[in-house]
């Protein structure tokens, strides 16, 4: 009777065992036939269409028309795990790279060979596409003037003094324009400070957003017998420009399209603004500027380039990923790219659009930490809605040297 006993329960026991390998075979089964069903999905996060489009139509040629193209809106941002939607995302660099760098999947070290190493990502969480840059544009007919281009900020401050007499707004920028007007303080505290400094500013602002809560963290000066500068003492250079007839006076709440103006009108001297705006002005204008980088305080300090910098990251380990990640650097596909976009190419060795293009890889590859995101993208990226209200303390400061 007892081994009858027995002999019952071994059955049900293998009986129960197979049953169970059966359910989780099923499951795996199940598991392996949705992923291979899955399309293969591209998402873009902020990325202009002229961008977009040009990558979404060398992908889809070359790789065929299943992969989904799927454009990212904020409101997706706050969807549990809204990544796991995708194997390859483009975007800035900034908060929204480092927000999903722990579901990130490795890039190959060798995809970064072409490219200079400033540029290269030590971390292998982006891959590097376009860079876009926030240019110094100098009207040529004042430098014809004696005037030399200034090498350092303190040049560039006698070079606006100088030029007072040619022009009705020595300097000028959209600063109206909240990027335009962030991209502003962010090159000028890395021109001063350095890179260190820079980051010690972003850093203090993820933190608490608004300009009373940063006004007095102190930001390192390495090569100056001052130990430290802050967020207001770039302010009031700006401030002592209007002072002193350097800038037009209401210059924070102008727009693009007056800068277009005043540079049609030849009454600017120097003009702050990203190569990408550039790129919209006509020839007829845009000829008798010359662009280069704002120049530096020191350049002891290790410095950046304040260049928005488009990226892709990876989220899947699908094998698409770095044979497409591969293709976008080859030098065909980056001279082809910033044919299409006229912005700079990462790849070392390809043609670039144009001088002004080739010059921003060149300043890129030239800086020890490479490019840079402006506070816009470093902090705001993913919180717009706080980008506004920052800007509007940052004016306010300029026009009435007041803390709110």
């Amino acid at each position: 009777m007892t081994i009858q006993k027995n002999s019952r329960k071994k059955v049900l026991v293998i009986a129960l065992c197979i049953a169970l390998v059966l359910v989780i075979a099923s499951v795996l089964a199940l598991i392996l036939v949705n992923k291979k069903d899955r399309a293969f999905s591209v998402g873009f996060y902020q990325v202009p269409e002229l961008i977009a489009s040009n990558l979404e139509k060398k992908i889809s040629q070359t790789y065929g028309e299943n992969i989904k193209f799927i454009q990212i809106e904020d409101e997706q941002l706050s969807e549990k795990k809204f990544y796991s939607k995708f194997d390859i995302i483009f975007c800035l660099n900034g908060s929204f790279v480092d927000g999903l760098e722990k579901y990130t999947k490795k890039i190959p070290a060798g995809i970064y060979g072409n490219m200079p190493r400033a540029i290269t990502d030590k971390t292998q969480v982006s891959l590097p596409i376009l860079l876009d840059h926030y240019e110094l544009a100098f009207y040529r007919p004042s430098r014809m003037n004696a005037l030399n281009m200034p090498q350092s900020l303190d040049e560039l401050q006698e070079y606006l003094e100088k030029s007072k007499k040619n022009v009705f707004s020595p300097f000028f920028c959209a600063g109206g324009d909240d990027n335009t007007l962030l991209a502003l303080v962010s090159a000028f505290t890395e021109a001063y400070g350095g890179t260190a400094a820079y980051n010690e500013l972003c850093e203090a602002l993820k933190k608490e957003k608004t300009l009373k809560s940063v006004a007095e963290t102190k930001l390192p000066l390495s090569s100056s017998t001052a130990k430290y500068f802050t967020i207001i003492d770039i302010l009031d250079i700006f401030r002592s420009w209007k002072d002193n007839e350097m800038v037009h006076p209401d210059w924070f709440h102008a727009s693009l399209n007056d800068v277009k103006v005043f540079m049609e009108e030849k009454q600017i001297a120097v003009v702050f603004m990203p190569l990408s705006f550039h790129r919209t002005i006509s020839y007829r204008v845009i000829r008798d500027f010359e662009s280069d980088r704002l120049p530096l305080r020191s350049s002891k300090d290790n410095h950046g380039l304040i260049a928005p910098e488009y990226v892709a990251i990876k989220l899947s380990n699908e094998e698409l990923c770095d044979t497409i990640f591969a293709d976008l650097i080859e030098e065909v596909t980056q001279t082809n790219l910033s044919d299409q976009t006229k912005l700079a190419p990462v790849n070392s060795r390809c043609a670039a659009f144009d001088r002004q293009s080739d010059d921003v890889r060149f300043f890129a590859a030239a800086c020890k930490d490479g490019p840079l995101p402006s506070i816009s993208e470093a902090v705001f990226q993913t919180s717009r809605a706080e980008l506004h209200p920052f800007a509007e303390e940052i004016r306010e400061y300029l026009r009435t040297g007041r803390l709110n």
